[in-house]
């Protein structure tokens, strides 16, 4: 089981630092150097160098935070080169292994998300369902009927991340909001790209679960992302008049 003990559904508000590197070594250090402006690590597998099963299973136990497990596929934005079965088996093992969370895309295929969150289940660790858009937003309705097909799948938090054309893309994102607290099921809404940079930030007055800010510029994992530091500071200024 592992160290996340908020009861569920939640809107906790947290900020969550994507870590990465070529080898466990690397992965721990950058974590360590992060759990000090951060909530919550997301551990991105298919950004980092080949970890052993063993390796994974350290790295999970060793980790100072709450951690959510992601191994992206290509077509969603991630680096995994492996097949679906062998990215949704390590996917498997984190949750085995400890893992908070477990990010898994929507697109990927139902038998495999069904065996996943089985495991999961099993393991007590909670799904994070995930979809990404890096080229548009999609329109409102399109948006609603994305969110409640994937609240059919019962995961623990609902991910929506588009890219933003302009400013104003992230409103129909921001009316997902009041559609998840009905449904009573955790929610991630936010733009990427320079026009939705801002909305990593609104999106918790919103009740966002969580927001992504990177380590340091150099390392962000998506366009967009505001270096933690940064993002927290502004969050504490903003909690003085908000």
């Amino acid at each position: 089981m592992g160290r996340f003990y908020r009861p569920f559904p939640t809107f906790a508000k947290m900020i969550c630092v994507p870590i990465f590197g070529k080898d466990e070594e690397e992965v721990l250090s950058k974590a360590k150097k992060a759990s000090s402006l951060c909530d919550i690590l997301e551990l991105r597998l298919d950004l980092s160098g080949d970890i052993s099963e063993n390796g994974l299973k350290s790295l999970i136990a060793s980790l100072p935070l709450p951690v959510i497990v992601t191994n992206r596929s290509s077509k969603e934005g991630g680096k995994c080169c492996k097949d679906e079965e062998e990215r949704i088996y390590q996917l498997e093992k984190a949750a085995e292994f400890g893992a908070d969370f477990i990010d898994v895309e929507f697109s990927t295929k139902g038998a495999l998300r069904k065996r996943l969150k089985r495991q999961c289940d099993k393991f007590k660790s909670k799904i994070i369902l995930s979809y990404h858009d890096f080229q548009k937003t999609p329109s409102q309705k399109e948006l609603f009927s994305l969110f409640d097909q994937m609240a059919d799948f019962d995961p623990a938090v609902i991910k929506i991340v588009t890219h933003a054309c302009d400013s104003l893309d992230f409103l129909p994102v921001a009316n997902i909001y009041p559609r998840a607290r009905e449904k009573g099921v955790g929610f991630i809404g936010f733009c990427m790209g320079k026009d939705g940079c801002y909305s990593r930030l609104f999106c918790l007055k919103l009740g966002a679960f969580l927001t992504f800010a990177c380590l340091e510029q150099a390392a962000s994992s998506a366009p967009g992302q505001i270096p933690v530091k940064i993002m927290r500071e502004i969050t504490k200024t903003l909690a003085l008049f908000c």
